[in-house]
């Protein structure tokens, strides 16, 4: 799971009386990401799509 991997932070708790699930990126999440792109777009680049 993303949270065990230390990408994103995930809290759980109550908006009122009605559950809610807040999640955010960490800044390894966000390096992660980025890298994930770069290496998109050099595929993309390599084969001329």
């Amino acid at each position: 799971m993303l949270v065990d991997a230390g990408l994103l932070d995930m809290e759980k708790g109550y908006d009122g009386k009605r559950p809610k699930t807040w999640v955010s990126i960490t800044r390894a999440g966000r390096k992660a990401f980025a890298d994930e792109i770069a290496a998109l777009r050099a595929l993309v680049d390599r084969h001329g799509v």
